[in-house]
C-alpha cells in the first residue's frame, strides 16, 4: 500500500482520483447523479460495479480502488501480483457477483476483506475465461468456498 493512500477509505480515493473536478461535471463524465459522488466520497455508499468499472476505463487500477494496495494507475508496474491490464468487465462481473453474494446471505465484510474477495473472483474469472471455459458454475464454487 502506498503512504498517500494508506489508511484510506474507497471515498478517499474516490475524491483523490475527482482532484480539481467539481463533482457535477465528474458525475456527468460517469453517468451518475452528483449526489451519488459526494455519498460515494463520505463513504455513506459503497460504490457499484459498473461506477468502478468506468474508473477503471479511465485508467485507474480496479485493485487500488477497492484496496488502496498497489499503483493508481492500471499501466504501472505491479510488483506482486502482477497485473498486466485489468479487464474492466470481469472487474465489474467480480464486483457484482461478491456483491449479491453478501447480499444474497445478508452479510457485510470489511472493505479490506470484500476487496480480497473481489480481487480473487477477478483473478479466477480471467482465469476460466482465457481458458475458454464458461464462469458460472465454477463462480458459484468459488463464492461458496470464499465465504
Amino acid at each position: 500500500m502506498s503512504a498517500e493512500t494508506k489508511g484510506q477509505t474507497v471515498g478517499e480515493r474516490i475524491r483523490m482520483v475527482r482532484g480539481d473536478v467539481r463533482q457535477p461535471d465528474f458525475a456527468t463524465r460517469l453517468g451518475v447523479d452528483k449526489n451519488t459522488i459526494g455519498r460515494y466520497e463520505r463513504d455513506e455508499r459503497q460504490p457499484d460495479a459498473e461506477f468502478l468499472a468506468k474508473l477503471c476505463a479511465l485508467g485507474y487500477s480496479g485493485h487500488w480502488l477497492v484496496t488502496g494496495e498497489g499503483p493508481q494507475m492500471a499501466s504501472a508496474p505491479l510488483l506482486e501480483p502482477k497485473i498486466e491490464s485489468v479487464n474492466a468487465g470481469a472487474l465489474a462481473g467480480a464486483i457484482t457477483a461478491v456483491e449479491e453474494l453478501l447480499r444474497a446471505r445478508q452479510a457485510t465484510l470489511p472493505p479490506e476483506k470484500k476487496g480480497e474477495m473481489i480481487a480473487l473472483v477477478y483473478k479466477q474469472l480471467t482465469d476460466v475465461v482465457a481458458k475458454g471455459q464458461i464462469p458460472g458454475e465454477i463462480l458459484k464454487d468459488l463464492l461458496n468456498q470464499a465465504s
